[in-house]
């Protein structure tokens, strides 16, 4: 990770969502988000590099899993969301920034 370009801004959430992959489905929570990912809560058996798709705001979103550690995950989406969504989502909470 180059550390030198400060990430975007995650915004708080707690949306509930279902991850498909293939047949299979997975619900979790949403717990930030922005307009490239989100970060995710969730029992599953669903692996970093695994293509999923799950609905935000009656849109479909694909995305693969970026990353994994325990019940955590790290989804980049495919096609960046519009700001406008992550505004709706996090109803204008303080955005937090991690480097």
């Amino acid at each position: 990770m180059d550390y030198s370009v400060p990430r975007k801004p995650r915004y708080d959430a707690k949306v509930a969502v279902t991850l498909c992959a293939g047949n299979a489905t997975n619900d979790g929570v949403i717990v930030n988000l922005h307009e490239d990912g989100a970060g995710v809560e969730i029992e599953s058996s669903l692996n970093e590099g695994d293509e999923v798709t799950f609905v935000l705001l009656d849109s479909e979103v694909n995305a693969r899993i970026a990353w994994r550690k325990d019940h955590q995950m790290g989804l980049s989406f495919t096609t960046p969301i519009p700001s406008e969504w992550v505004a709706a989502v996090h109803s204008e909470v303080p955005a937090w920034v991690t480097y």
